[in-house]
């Protein structure tokens, strides 16, 4: 099994490229998707640096989690549409998968979305937090098997005595008290279907 992880692309956190033919970076991602049954995949712009603090965390994680995979997309240029340009399978996604704020998590369990996670609001709401405090956000939604020292209440709730100011976000209450295992929609994503 591990095997076939490593050579589906596993243990890396890798940029989400378009194929041999160029251009189509949907298709790379729903690729990636028939591939591996769990999916992580971090939609980025450069020009914004609140992303690093997911690039760091997921550097971290994705080798020691060869059970998912781990991608990052970046948006930047997605709206270069024309032909032969680098954005249209970019935007393509952003568009379907309603990806609105930067950084965004999509997990990706099967083929279907389950769960997003938008800016910092599921991690204490700040840009300081540590791989395993992810990991534990992250295990919360299925999206990887923690490890026995992630299983721990994350530093941000520790510190606050379980809450940050006595609230919590929504989608922190979502994964606490095991809602929100849909996507954003009722009823959760469809299957990824690339051939429509």
């Amino acid at each position: 099994q591990r095997r076939r992880w490593i050579e589906n692309g596993h243990g890396t956190y890798d940029e989400l490229r378009s194929g041999q033919h160029g251009g189509d970076i949907a298709k790379s991602f729903f690729d990636a998707a028939k591939k591996s049954s769990r999916l992580v995949v971090h939609f980025h712009r450069p020009t914004t640096r609140s992303c690093d603090a997911f690039h760091r965390a997921l550097s971290e994680l994705a080798p020691k989690h060869p059970e998912t995979r781990f991608l990052k997309l970046n948006v930047e240029g997605c709206d270069d549409v024309r032909e032969g340009g680098s954005g249209a399978g970019a935007k393509f996604l952003v568009e379907r998968l309603g990806v609105v704020v930067m950084p965004t998590l999509l997990i990706v369990k099967d083929q279907k979305v389950t769960h997003e996670l938008r800016g910092f609001d599921e991690l204490g709401g700040r840009e300081e937090f540590s791989s395993r405090d992810l990991a534990f956000v992250l295990g919360g939604h299925g999206a990887l098997t923690r490890r026995e020292e992630e299983e721990s209440a994350p530093s941000f709730m520790e510190e606050s005595g379980g809450s940050r100011g006595g609230m919590l976000g929504v989608n922190s209450l979502r994964m606490q008290f095991g809602g929100g295992s849909r996507g954003p929609r009722s009823g959760g994503y469809d299957d990824f279907d690339d051939d429509e």
